[in-house]
């Protein structure tokens, strides 16, 4: 009897699952369409589609996990909307017929959900964002992401790289700096290439010195092999766009890259972890929703269900939000920000569904505090 229910269950939350998971991707479509649909109207039908169809593609990511959190509330509510759970109670069932089930079929989900975060949903992100910039000319917060970087710092010495080309860089203007923050030397060269190991080759070069008193020594070169300690080939190799769309191996060389020559990592580091932190997420808002249908006198009602799991999609969301911002701002780790909500999660599902199987059944009848425990 186990084994028949388990496999109830689990086909009734997918089903849920598939049911809640198209609707939000069609309702998110449909709104995002109706509010740029005057830009739309100005471009190629042919942009417009492969627009639709990668977002369609990132839409499937984004809204997965509130759909896992969403139909783990609502399967078990449909059950107990026809007297099922009670029935599945009254044979001796456990409330782990209800979690195991969600559970398992939700932490599948998630494990696919990774799989096509890496590669499918970024590069479609990457696409939209591409798109947006280069043919649809809305810029936004998604240009920011698309401007070149041209400082760079690595042991005292600063960079500006002014104009990339294959294989270099032209126009280059470096800097080095002393342990007080002073220059030292000025070095303006018209093309920068790797050469070997730390060493670079430049071109028509000059060279400025300073020492105190404020003299100057200028030195002009046709050709120059300069020494950066602790650069490499791949030192400048700094990759535009959202972190949220680079895969896996490209976010941990960029986020080293990045602290090599001095820039921010933080949201590259938020992104690595939210990577797998947000589909368990999902599994764990799965989970306390079915929970949530588990307190004492709680009605077979879709309607509470759905609402109930919409609070919590809210309260996740805004913890997502404000632990970005606080991570990116530099004010707390980004692995805090990315698994602290996981952690919460974890405690309130626990402790809930730990309440309501062992204490609040018993606390109903116990409370007001003149009756004696047990009388009804």
């Amino acid at each position: 009897m186990g084994k028949v229910l388990f496999r109830y269950v689990a086909l009734r939350y997918l089903q849920m699952f598939g049911l809640v998971w198209l609707g939000l991707v069609v309702v998110f479509l449909v709104v995002d369409f109706g509010d740029q649909l005057k830009m739309y109207l100005a471009r190629p039908i042919e942009d417009v589609l492969l627009m639709y169809w990668n977002k369609f593609l990132l839409c499937l990511s984004q809204m997965c996990p509130v759909a896992m959190l969403l139909a783990g509330g609502s399967s078990i509510t449909s059950l107990a909307h026809r007297s099922e759970v009670k029935a599945m109670l009254a044979l001796g069932a456990s409330p782990r017929v209800f979690y195991a089930p969600v559970g398992l079929c939700a932490l599948c989900v998630a494990a696919g959900l990774c799989i096509f975060d890496e590669t499918i949903a970024t590069r479609a992100g990457q696409m939209t964002d591409e798109l947006q910039v280069y043919r649809f000319k809305r810029y936004g917060k998604v240009g920011a992401y698309f401007v070149p970087k041209q400082w760079f710092h690595i042991e005292g010495t600063m960079f500006y790289m002014n104009s990339p080309e294959e294989g270099g860089f032209r126009d280059v203007s470096i800097f080095r700096l002393s342990p007080s923050f002073q220059m030292v030397e000025r070095i303006d060269a018209e093309t920068m290439k790797h050469d070997s190991e730390e060493f670079w080759q430049l071109t028509e070069v000059r060279f400025r010195r300073f020492w105190e008193g404020g003299q100057m020594q200028t030195q002009t070169k046709p050709l120059a092999l300069v020494r950066f300690p602790k650069s490499s080939a791949d030192s400048f190799r700094i990759l535009s766009g959202r972190p949220e769309w680079m895969r896996l191996k490209t976010l941990w060389t960029q986020r080293q890259l990045r602290a090599q020559v001095g820039l921010s990592t933080p949201a590259l580091s938020l992104a690595l972890h939210n990577r797998f932190a947000t589909p368990l997420m999902g599994v764990l808002g799965a989970l306390l929703t079915v929970a949530l249908t588990q307190r004492p006198g709680r009605k077979g009602q879709l309607t509470l269900a759905l609402t109930e799991g919409v609070l919590v999609s809210v309260l996740l969301w805004g913890s997502m939000v404000v632990g970005r911002a606080l991570a990116v701002g530099e004010r707390i780790w980004p692995f805090w920000a990315a698994w602290g909500p996981v952690v919460f999660l974890t405690i309130l599902t626990w402790g809930l569904g730990s309440a309501y199987a062992h204490g609040v059944g018993r606390w109903r009848v116990a409370f007001p505090p003149w009756r004696k425990r047990g009388a009804v």
